[in-house]
């Protein structure tokens, strides 16, 4: 699907999903060359600056996806820089582009139709969708804390774990950025000027930012497991401790019956009259003692 916006002379062309004959379309109406309109095809593994033709330069960016109705953790745009034309390509849908849409049609002047700010303002709305998938996973990792010391620990080992394979997704999708970003600051002179220097320092801040905060999430998520794992370990020695206190206190009692159940032919107080209540009473008594003693010991 091909969508364009047009300002005078200057225009946006967004594909997505495109097929072969789309690209071929578009190829000869901006001048691509055959080696990027191939690149266009078919999503690319990492992301990349590519200026070998002097007339336009070609983005690769991959941005985290936050939600588990889609299954890549990445959504790919490819951009395509010219003079007078900015090409996006995307093989999904992608929310932000919509509001961008929306949004440009406020601004309908021929500086904010200009290819590279197009770029540069699209960019900087895709990294605020990143914030708040940033924000999302922030507020997720909030719950898990209340629900952890609240006694939930089981339950929160696996929330954890979705958790954190999430911030690797925000982690992975975003790392190879800063090359690009180095990248396109030392050819963007060049290309559009000295003062868009200055702007893509600005795209790399918000970059950073996004970083800055995915790696406070890192940190308070290993916390947050380590939190876990003690109080799920400190559970689990309260079990053990109360078995193990069972086990020594009823020994007497099982030691007591097994002596009093041997087939011998003189054993002390069987036959007495009371001697059913005396074996109680032992039995009871041992078991007293015992609680006395770990109670001493502050074992329980």
């Amino acid at each position: 699907m091909i969508t364009r916006h047009k300002y005078k002379d200057l225009i946006w062309v967004d594909m997505l999903s495109p097929t072969n004959d789309e690209l071929e379309e578009v190829r000869d109406e901006l001048g691509l060359s055959r080696f990027t309109k191939y690149e266009l095809s078919s999503p690319s593994l990492k992301p990349r600056v590519d200026n070998s033709n002097s007339s336009y330069l070609y983005l690769v960016l991959h941005f985290p996806v936050h939600t588990h109705k889609i299954q890549q953790p990445e959504q790919e745009v490819d951009f395509v820089i010219g003079k007078n034309f900015l090409l996006t390509v995307r093989y999904d849908d992608i929310h932000a582009f919509d509001t961008f849409y929306k949004a440009l049609k406020t601004l309908p002047d021929e500086e904010a139709f200009l290819p590279i700010n197009l770029f540069i303002a699209l960019t900087q709305k895709m990294y605020k969708s990143v914030e708040s998938n940033i924000d999302k996973v922030s507020d997720e990792l909030e719950i898990i804390e209340k629900e952890i010391f609240r006694g939930h620990e089981k339950e929160m080992v696996r929330a954890l774990s979705e958790v954190g394979r999430d911030i690797l997704n925000l982690k992975h999708a975003l790392d190879p950025h800063q090359d690009v970003w180095n990248s396109l600051e030392k050819v963007i002179v060049d290309f559009a000027g000295e003062e868009y220097k200055y702007k893509v320092r600005n795209l790399e801040d918000t970059y950073y930012r996004a970083r800055k905060h995915i790696t406070h999430l890192w940190q308070t998520l290993s916390e947050l497991r380590e939190t876990n794992n003690s109080l799920l370990s400190t559970n689990q020695n309260e079990v053990m401790k109360i078995f193990t206190i069972l086990a020594f206190v009823t020994f007497p009692l099982s030691l007591i019956a097994s002596i009093f159940g041997m087939n011998t032919k003189h054993i002390p107080i069987i036959g007495h009259n009371y001697d059913f209540w005396i074996v109680m009473f032992l039995m009871f008594l041992s078991t007293v003692m015992m609680y006395a003693y770990f109670k001493y010991k502050k074992w329980i």
